[in-house]
């Protein structure tokens, strides 16, 4: 930033005449000039253009006491200060001072000023440099922060402003300062006992930084303090300020600026700080928690790290703990231990443990070249699968065993099979075992991912749960060696609770972060700053810092504003060697400079591409659960892969082209990776999704379907993977659901391509379906005709016979069960049409029951032809049978079938339902959801009759065999008996963790459990009394009765299925 100032002090006015005798020469001038000039230069960073000028023995510039200074060299250095020729060379900052003699003329009733240089001759009128031209200089101006401080007479005339010389900023953002040492008609005073004029003198006090608290003066505060200080004096300073504070001089001292953080942003936004020393130079304001940190990975081989969301989690593990470790001052030899590099779960975390442990070491932190960890040769899995780490910097590495000198030897120990996560326990201790170093450090940051992105599936629990034992059992057999770190958000903590390891290990070894205090919040915004050679204003520090300590939410917004700060100052329109409260006011703050920045660029897109920003928003959020005991959990980042976006609607180059303007430098908004699978989206911090009002308010609006949506993703992605199988696609219901959300929502186009095929192809089944099934009733209805015409022409053989064979008796008989038959075939052939009839006024259920009817009564019309002793009967009076309406019946049924609704009710919860039961009398639905409730329902009506809740996710629900008690089993580690009337708790049956299963005995006076702590349980179900534990080898999923009572099977993850004596609770041999 260039802060540029022409100071002008004239003494000497040889070709002045007046009326009257006297010395019309100054002595005060190149005085002031030289005080204004010297203050200038050491507290204002100002470069000083000097006029008079020369030099001194020193070669030093210097004002010439009687130095000339005429019009057109004022004239031409103010024009070059202002207007500079070259348009690449206008300072910031601009900034008159002129000391000397002032005119005033009047003609025809208008006043005008003028500056008097040393060729002034009045009476040929030539009276000096005209304000008015002044004023039209400062119009032009491309200068944004303009000043302009004169000591003369008559001085204030600058400041009588008309339309035509108005050094007004026409819309332009112009910041400006005009003092005057006096009014339009007064004169300015110089008293020769004095060694500065009156004016000047209180200027310099009131520029002297030493004269204040905070030692900051900006335009503003010098004219309080010259009003204040001038009010007694025989003249009267004008001023007029507008625009922002110019910062004029100030006493903080400038850092020499290290050339290598010369160029560096020294905040980093929404992003964390990382390990890298020239990112971790610039993390201030943690030290004394780093310090906490490192003294617990000295004494403990594992630390949970929590606290909120945006707290700073990533930045302290990385920044602080994993810089000062690699730098081994800290904890001696800590610069020799081993760093696997920090990963966060993701929506696979046993894949991401693998990969992890599969990348290269991190090089060694000393930069002194008497460490080198050389780096693993990349490799593809499949390469690394049939490797035998052979390379001569890779065994000779003083990190892992069996070095060779380079030469090939035998297989390394440690080798990872390519990307299976089978048996990765063994290969991470083995890991752990080969790495020659005193200590091996895992970093797992974003912990909560574990259960916000591995969810939903059977498989992706039990996934999770194998993720907590790997680390976990190494760190039980490698507990000297092995130390793990984990960040987490704490309103994840009852997550963990329910694994009883892991739960053991946070509860004995947390570190919570806290809010930043007063004196830390002053360090992370100075010190990085002096880093970069940026000044910061007090003033701005005061108010920043108050501003968080009122609302200590966030340290990435802090971080964002204070970036978007020093931004506006190096690259913006007002550069600046200063952070200034002028332009934090401008931006909004803490809590408005996000939201600012983020509505500035979706209102810069397209109607189409704000379209698209949507959709990437929404499918970079994953909704919050809403749980009952301890609030609703915030909704979270959710990562997605760029190229499995694309639909009818939005084509990939649209899309990354959208994408590409999100995640710009100067966006930020999200960020755009490379990973195996494609373009990795991630918005840049969850801060965005609570501080933007626009992204809450879609994700709000969005909350219940967006389930849906990657439910349906989800079947697709499986589908997709099975081959695109018809066994797959979505029948009936399902299909109905997803049909309908395409009418509600598919103009957003929020499903990636695959999905939309994925529907497509299930209607294309179900149009085939009922295609087929109308060619075969046609099949069916032809095949009738055919055979009553055939019956007829039996009919006509069978008479004549029947009259020759028998007598009229015999045929009288016969004539008396035909017309009986046919008696219930007409009954039939009503029921039937009361069912088609009953259809037409949608009473789609009693036309199906009707069609029921009418077809079992066919069947045993059916039964009674077919009787032997009737056979030559049928077979010569077929004809005198009535026709069985069979296809009146059938398509009575069909057709109500068809038109019953999909469901009668709606049994709503916040999150996904995994079980439902009916009561034993069928008037009450009871249904267990991952909200951490059962709900109760009336069957009938759909109303809810009673919330039951728990502490986690509701996996089964059962109802007692007289329905008077409800059993509910949940990832809380409990199952709990209810009234089923009142919903009151009536028992808590306790196991060690996660109960998957509960069934009550056919008597109702036992309950069994099944749980993953490798049990089933057996309790009394009046008094909730434990009576017996069946032990497996592994979790626990399934358990159920004999319809005698006699009998228990369980299901297990051991791979076996055991049965039980109730009563005992032996096994059964």
């Amino acid at each position: 930033m260039s802060r540029e100032s022409l100071v002008v002090g004239i003494n000497f006015y040889p070709f002045l005449i007046k009326a009257e005798p006297g010395d019309l020469n100054l002595k005060a001038p190149v005085k002031d000039a030289e005080s204004i000039a010297n203050i200038l230069e050491k507290s204002g960073e100002f470069r000083v253009q000097r006029l008079p000028k020369g030099y001194d023995e020193e070669g030093k510039e210097r004002f010439i006491s009687d130095g000339i200074v005429k019009i057109n060299d004022l004239q031409q250095a103010i024009i070059n200060l202002f207007n500079p020729p070259i348009k690449n060379e206008v300072p910031d900052v601009a900034l008159l001072f002129f000391a000397g003699h002032g005119y005033v003329t009047t003609k025809g009733g208008i006043r005008e000023g003028f500056l008097v240089t040393s060729d002034v001759q009045l009476k040929r009128n030539i009276y000096g440099l005209s304000l008015n031209w002044l004023k039209q200089i400062l119009q032009e101006s491309p200068v944004k922060k303009q000043i302009v401080c004169l000591d003369c007479c008559f001085s204030g005339e600058l400041l009588n402003f008309d339309q035509e010389a108005d050094p007004g900023t026409e819309g332009k953002q112009i910041s400006r300062c005009l003092i005057t040492a006096s009014r339009s008609f007064e004169t300015s005073v110089e008293k020769l006992s004095e060694e500065h004029g009156i004016f000047t003198a209180k200027l310099l006090e009131g520029l002297n930084p030493e004269n204040y608290v905070d030692g900051w003066v900006t335009n503003y505060i010098l004219a309080d303090f010259i009003k204040q200080n001038m009010s007694q004096t025989s003249q009267a300073p004008m001023f007029h300020n507008s625009g922002d504070a110019i910062i004029l001089t100030t006493n903080t001292p400038h850092q020499p600026i290290d050339d290598r953080w010369k160029n560096i942003a020294p905040y980093r936004g929404l992003s964390y700080f990382q390990q890298q020393e020239n990112d971790a130079v610039f993390f201030h304001g943690r030290t004394r928690l780093t310090d906490e940190l490192i003294d617990r990975v000295r004494t403990n081989n594992f630390v949970a790290v929590l606290g909120a969301s945006g707290s700073g989690k990533s930045s302290l593990l990385r920044a602080g703990l994993l810089y000062q470790l690699k730098r081994g001052q800290k904890i001696s030899g800590s610069d020799r231990w081993f760093y696997i590099n920090p990963f966060t779960p993701g929506s696979s975390p046993l894949e991401s443990l693998q990969q992890a442990i599969m990348k290269d070491p991190p090089k060694s932190p000393l930069e002194t070249g008497t460490l080198k960890t050389p780096p693993l040769e990349r490799a593809t899995a499949e390469e690394f699968d049939s490797s035998s780490l052979t390379k001569g910097e890779i065994e000779d590495s003083p990190l892992f065993k069996g070095g060779g000198g380079g030469s090939k030897t035998e297989p390394h120990p440690y080798n990872i099979e390519g990307k299976k996560t089978e048996n990765l326990t063994e290969k991470l201790i083995k890991f752990i075992d080969v790495a020659e170093a005193e200590k091996v450090v895992m970093i797992i940051d974003q912990f909560e991912e574990a259960f916000t992105q591995c969810q939903g599936q059977e498989q992706k629990e039990q996934e999770r749960q194998k993720f907590f034992n790997v680390f976990l059992e190494a760190l039980e057999k490698q507990s000297d060696k092995f130390c793990v770190v984990l960040g987490m958000r704490a309103d994840f903590l009852d997550r963990c609770s329910e694994y009883a390891g892991l739960a053991n290990q946070i509860k004995q070894h947390q570190l919570l972060v806290i809010p930043l205090e007063k004196d830390e919040i002053e360090e992370a915004i100075e010190k990085p700053a002096e880093l970069v050679g940026m000044g910061v204003e007090p003033r701005l520090v005061a108010q920043i810092t108050e501003d968080f300590l009122r609302n200590p939410g966030s340290l990435p917004l802090l971080q964002y504003t204070l970036d978007a700060l020093w931004k506006s100052a190096t690259q913006g329109e007002d550069k600046s060697k200063y952070l200034t409260l002028a332009t934090y006011r401008k931006l909004g703050g803490i809590q408005g400079t996000l939201t600012k920045r983020a509505n500035e660029v979706f209102e810069s897109l397209s109607k189409e591409e704000k379209s698209v920003a949507k959709r990437i928003f929404l499918e970079l959020v994953q909704p919050g659960e809403q749980p009952i005991i301890y609030g609703k959990i915030t909704d979270t980042r959710r990562r997605v892969i760029l190229e499995k976006l694309p639909n009818e609607q939005h084509s990939l180059e649209l899309l990354s082209a959208v994408s590409d303007k999100l995640a710009d430098q100067n966006n930020r908004l999200i960020t755009k990776d490379k990973s195996e699978e494609g373009t990795l989206l991630d918005i840049v911090h969850e801060d965005l999704i609570r501080s933007w009002k626009t992204l809450r308010e879609w994700v709000e609006e969005y909350q219940e379907t967006l389930p849906l949506e990657r439910k349906i993703e989800a079947d697709a992605a499986e589908w997709k993977k099975d081959g695109k199988k018809d066994g797959l696609l979505l029948r009936a219901g399902q299909l109905t659901k997803a049909e309908e959300y395409l009418k509600k929502y598919g103009e957003m186009a929020l499903l990636d391509g695959v999905a939309y095929e994925f529907i497509e192809k299930s209607q294309n089944l179900r149009s085939r379906q009922e295609k087929e099934e109308k060619e075969r009733r046609e099949r069916e209805l032809e095949q009738e005709k055919k055979a009553r015409k055939l019956a007829q022409k039996r009919n006509q053989i069978l008479l004549v016979s029947l009259v020759l064979m028998s007598g009229v008796s015999a045929y009288a008989w016969i004539q008396q069960k035909i017309a009986k038959h046919n008696t219930e075939v007409s009954l039939t052939r009503q029921i039937a049409g009361k069912a088609e009839i009953v259809r037409t006024y949608n009473l789609y259920d009693t036309s199906v029951l009707l069609g029921v009817q009418s077809m079992h009564k066919i069947q045993e019309l059916k039964q009674l032809r077919d009787s032997w002793w009737r056979k030559v009967v049928r077979k010569f009076l077929s004809s005198q049978f009535s026709f069985l309406p069979q296809n009146a019946a059938d398509g009575a049924i069909r057709k109500g079938l068809s038109q019953l609704p999909d469901h009668l009710h709606t049994l709503k919860h916040q999150s996904w339902v995994k079980a439902v039961a009916f009561s034993p009398d069928g008037e009450t639905i009871a249904t267990a959801s991952d909200d951490k409730t059962a709900r109760l329902w009336d069957a009938d009506t759909g109303k809810q009759l009673a919330t039951l809740k728990h502490q986690s996710w509701v996996k089964a629900v059962a109802f007692s065999p007289d329905g008077e008690t409800i059993a509910t089993a949940s990832d809380d580690k409990t199952a709990r008996l209810w009234d089923a009337d009142t919903g009151k708790q009536l028992a808590t049956l306790k196991h060690q963790s996660s109960v998957y299963a509960v069934a009550f005995s056919p008597d109702g006076e036992t309950i069994a459990t099944a749980s993953i702590d490798k049990t089933a349980r057996l309790w009394d179900a009046d008094t909730g009394k434990q009576l017996a534990t069946l032990k497996h080898q592994s979790s626990v999923y399934a358990v159920a009765f004999s319809p005698d009572g006699e009998t228990i099977a369980t299901a297990s993850d051991d791979k076996t299925a055991r049965i039980w004596n109730p009563t005992t609770g032996q096994q059964f041999a």
